[in-house]
């Protein structure tokens, strides 16, 4: 197939990996929070037993996404987005029909299979292909899309467990993953650009010349280097902390707004509002972190999160509930963004997906364990309370953490501008010599 729109296809590889991320981390993940209460409700399952969920999901990621990377790097997303959404499906519908615990645990082995092939890796590393110019900003909105993903589940999930139950909610995703993102991924994900002589977009390059990278590109440490460096073993402190943190309240957000006197299809909606202005953070949290200090940005962003989570002890009181819901979506979004645009200034682009790989196993050691520790709690002591101040606490560490980190490669916009000779100073010289 001959590819001739070389303006237009990568806005629909961009869109492809949206929805990827759409179905992976919106419809799965980010809403999972929405089914804790029917699932306890149906079943009589505890909160820690219903956690084992995203536990397998990570636990299954950790084994699988690197050679899952190496495929899509070969083949290229078509192969590995259609067969993800095949497992996701399959995942989907067992948990639809399930009946014990164990239909449970082992229909969810299957669907973290399946994300794993539209995880975040994946579908990031096919819009980098196919983006130069303006690649951070489609970056950060193949992450947003997961953002739109769980907006629309806690809009349309409220609907169809009050109609059809939970068996509806788990069957309206696998008919998504096999209606609409697997076809898409067939008709329209490819692995390059190069590959059908197209240039990426924004690049002015020939199709030859854009396989070779610049050399400032070329500039940072391997991996074994960059373990001998301070920032490395800082940032992976950070990894784990902030994800504990983060999924401790993510994954309970419905449990917690209904403790909080909402009804659950109040909470629901409280949980798509949150979302929605991380989706605003994340697409421009990128932009942003290109002309600020990063690492004051990604505290900033952090010291938003400490008081967001401090702020669900005050449950009750008028002002909390929107508090956290506009504090916590737009840490979420610009953590994200910032996060993304801090990485490459620490470590360089060298080896960066190497580095970066590793912190992702203690991202997902987090994701696993933080909603687990949250279920506990609350099983034991009928309050989040103590994970409310377990979060705020690990939130606070993560701000001195990210505090500390020295960036050593900046990027091209900041480069500039730290080649330009200091204005104040040149004025004062200037001023000295004419005295």
């Amino acid at each position: 197939m001959r590819f001739r729109k070389a303006t237009c296809y990568p806005m629909l590889i961009l869109l492809g990996s949206m929805l990827g991320m759409g179905l992976g981390v919106g419809l799965i993940y980010y809403a999972f929070s929405i089914l804790i209460g029917p699932l306890q409700e149906k079943f009589g399952w505890e909160s820690s037993q219903i956690m084992d969920a995203p536990l397998i999901w990570v636990f299954v990621m950790a084994l699988t996404l690197v050679p899952v990377g190496k495929v899509n790097d070969r083949y290229g997303p078509r192969f590995v987005m259609s067969a993800g959404a095949l497992l996701a499906a399959a995942g989907l519908v067992g948990l639809g029909f399930m009946q014990t615990l164990w239909h449970f645990r082992l229909a969810n082995v299957v669907l973290a299979f399946g994300i794993t092939g539209v995880s975040q890796p994946v579908c990031m590393g096919a819009v980098a292909r196919w983006f130069y110019k303006y690649r951070g900003w489609a970056l950060g909105c193949t992450i947003a899309g997961g953002a739109v993903g769980a907006f629309a589940a806690s809009r349309l999930w409220p609907i169809l467990l009050r109609s059809y139950g939970i068996r509806g909610v788990y069957l309206a995703c696998a008919g998504f993953a096999t209606f609409v993102l697997f076809p898409y991924v067939l008709a329209f994900m490819r692995r390059a650009p190069e590959d059908y002589g197209l240039r990426p977009f924004g690049a002015t390059e020939t199709p030859a010349d854009t396989r070779k990278a610049p050399a400032r590109e070329q500039e940072g440490l391997t991996s074994v280097e960059a373990r001998h460096t301070a920032n490395y073993w800082l940032i992976m402190v950070y990894t784990l902390c902030a994800n504990l943190a983060y999924n401790a309240v993510a994954m309970h957000f419905v449990p917690i707004f209904e403790s909080g006197g909402l009804s659950r299809e109040a909470a629901s909606h409280m949980l798509g509002y949150t979302i929605l202005l991380s989706f605003v953070g994340k697409v421009t949290g990128g932009l942003i972190a290109d002309y600020v200090n990063t690492k004051r940005f990604l505290a900033l962003a952090h010291v938003g999160y400490t008081a967001a989570s401090a702020s669900l002890l005050l449950a009750g009181a008028e002002w909390q509930l929107a508090f956290f819901v506009v504090v916590w979506g737009l840490s979420l979004g610009f953590s994200a963004g910032a996060y993304g645009a801090l990485a490459p200034e620490l470590f360089g682009t060298r080896e960066l997906s190497t580095i970066l790989s590793q912190f992702f196993i203690l991202q997902v050691i987090g994701s696993g364990v933080g909603p687990k520790i949250s279920a506990y709690i609350y099983d034991t002591t009928q309050s989040y309370a103590v994970a409310y101040m377990l979060a705020a606490g690990l939130y606070a560490v993560t701000v001195v953490l990210a505090l500390l980190v020295q960036p050593r490669f900046l990027g091209p916009t900041k480069r500039r501008r730290a080649a330009q000779p200091d204005t104040v100073a040149l004025e004062s010289q200037t001023a000295a010599s004419r005295q």
